[in-house]
């Protein structure tokens, strides 16, 4: 026999993982390791059978692994917000604050964190868009039941021509995501105190107060 062409590499993509294996293909594995017949005899297939119960042990620590931290970030998540709870329990308490305050606060927060709006980005929105999106949210909150129902259940799909119409025509249409009617009235609250700092920043601080 000639000697055989060397293998082709340009399309290899390296190892990668099988999500899908479980422990049902070790079967198949068996099969694959001892799938010849020679000298070896007994030792080859002890260390196909090594192997395999490795590989289930690898496979059964990863699945416990993945359920401890997800129970732990479950844990996490529920003991931060009764933290998040109590706080605001005692904000209330002495009068400071409310829970819907401190939600606006919240949703205030994200916008500049999360969308990137911070006080220079919205320094460029001098055409009253913040106060003119507030507005639309806050419309949206005083629907209708039938009007926030399909609102509720299709989202902007579902939001009255109305309402997209009075939309800022400088934002794109999809900016709008109605929610739910408290949900977008901490929205636009958040937006009018975006469009109030907004002001305060342009007009200078002894103007208007």
């Amino acid at each position: 026999m000639g000697s055989e062409p060397p293998l082709d590499w340009s399309n290899f993509e390296g190892p990668k993982r099988n999500l899908n294996w479980k422990p049902d293909d070790q079967d198949l594995i068996y099969t694959a390791i001892n799938y010849r017949d020679d000298e070896y005899g007994d030792a080859d297939e002890d260390v196909g059978q090594q192997l395999v119960e490795r590989l289930l042990e690898a496979w059964r620590s990863t699945v416990v692994g993945e359920k401890l931290t997800f129970d732990i970030s479950a844990r996490l998540l529920k003991e931060r917000e009764a933290a998040r709870q109590a706080h605001r329990e005692t904000l209330a308490m002495t009068g400071l604050t409310t829970v819907a305050i401190e939600d606006v606060i919240a949703e205030r927060r994200r916008q500049v964190e999360a969308e990137g709006w911070t006080p220079e980005h919205d320094d460029q929105h001098d055409d009253f868009s913040l106060a003119k999106a507030a507005s639309v949210y806050a419309a949206a909150a005083a629907v209708g039941r039938a009007d926030r129902a399909v609102m509720d259940h299709r989202g902007l799909q579902g939001t009255p021509g109305k309402l997209q119409e009075l939309w800022p025509l400088s934002w794109d249409i999809s900016w709008l995501k109605p929610t739910s009617r408290r949900r977008d009235l901490i929205k636009a609250a958040a937006l009018i105190i975006a469009e109030i700092e907004r002001l305060d920043r342009a007009e200078g601080p002894a103007d208007g107060r």
